[in-house]
C-alpha cells in the first residue's frame, strides 16, 4: 500500500505472493490513475479489500493457491470491490478458481456490465470446472429483459460441464454478427471454450458454420478424459 500512496500517477501495477493482511485494513485507498491491476497470489481478495480504483478497467486475479476460506472470500470481496468502484472494467480474467460456482461467476459477470473481455479458468484441480451457469447467462434473454455485458467481444471459458447439447453453440450464435446486432449485443471477435462430458454433436456442427461465417476462436470438447477437438 505504501508504494501506491508515493506513486499517484501510475497507471499500472502487478503484485505477486499476496498474503493476507493483518490486521486487515480499516479503510480503502483510493488511487485515481490506476487502470491496470494485475494480483497473483493466494489472497488476492484480500488487496481488492483494501483499494478503491475508480479508473480501472483491466483486472487480472491469478490465485496460486485453493485455500479453504477462498470461495467465500472471493463471492463478496469481488462483487463489493466492483461496487466500490462504479464497474468500468473492460477486461476481466480470473484464473485458479476452480471453487467458485457458476451462478456466483453470473453474479460477478453483472457488475461488470462495460466488460469487453472474459476470461474464467480452473485452477490445477480439473476435478472442479464449472457448471454451465456464464454460457447460460451470456445469451441474450427477450426483452424487455437487458442482455448480461452486451459489449463483450472476446470470451474464454475453461471446462465448463453439464452444458446440454447444443446451448453453448446457441449462445455463440446468439451473439455473433446479424444476430448479435439484433440482440443488441457487441458481435464476438474471438471465443474459446472447453467443454466437459457429455454429448455436443449439435455444437460441432453450428461451430462449423460459424467458423466458416468468420467466427476466431476454438470449441474444445473433453470425453471420458479424453482430448478432442473439431
Amino acid at each position: 500500500m505504501a508504494l501506491l500512496r508515493l506513486s499517484p500517477r501510475l497507471s499500472s501495477a502487478k503484485f505477486r505472493n499476496i498474503y493476507d493482511l493483518s490486521p486487515p485494513p480499516t479503510s480503502h485507498l483510493t488511487h485515481s490513475t490506476l487502470h491496470t491491476l494485475a494480483a497473483v497470489g493466494a489472497y488476492c481478495t484480500t488487496l481488492l479489500d483494501a483499494l478503491t480504483l475508480p479508473s480501472l478497467v483491466d483486472l487480472d486475479l491469478i490465485f496460486e493457491e485453493v485455500i479453504d476460506p477462498f470461495p467465500t472470500e472471493l463471492e463478496v470481496a469481488l462483487p463489493a470491490f466492483l461496487k466500490r468502484n462504479n464497474s468500468m472494467l473492460h477486461r476481466l480474467s480470473l484464473s485458479h478458481m476452480s471453487c467458485v460456482n457458476g451462478p456466483a461467476l453470473v453474479r460477478i459477470m453483472a457488475l461488470a456490465p462495460h466488460l469487453r473481455s472474459l476470461t474464467l479458468s480452473e485452477g490445477p484441480d480439473d476435478s472442479l470446472p464449472f457448471n454451465d451457469a456464464p454460457i447460460r447467462a451470456l445469451h441474450p434473454p427477450p426483452p424487455p429483459r437487458l442482455p448480461l455485458c452486451p459489449h463483450l467481444q472476446r470470451l474464454q471459458l475453461s471446462r465448463v460441464r453439464g452444458c446440454p447439447n447444443g446451448v453453448c453453440a446457441a449462445m455463440l450464435r446468439a451473439r455473433w454478427g446479424a444476430q448479435a446486432h439484433a440482440n443488441k449485443v457487441a458481435s464476438l471477435e474471438w471465443v474459446k471454450i472447453d467443454l466437459v462430458d457429455g454429448v455436443h454433436d449439435r455444437d460441432q456442427a453450428d461451430m462449423k458454420e460459424l467458423y466458416a461465417e468468420g467466427m476466431q476462436g476454438d470449441i474444445i470438447y473433453h470425453r471420458y478424459d479424453l482430448l478432442s477437438r473439431t
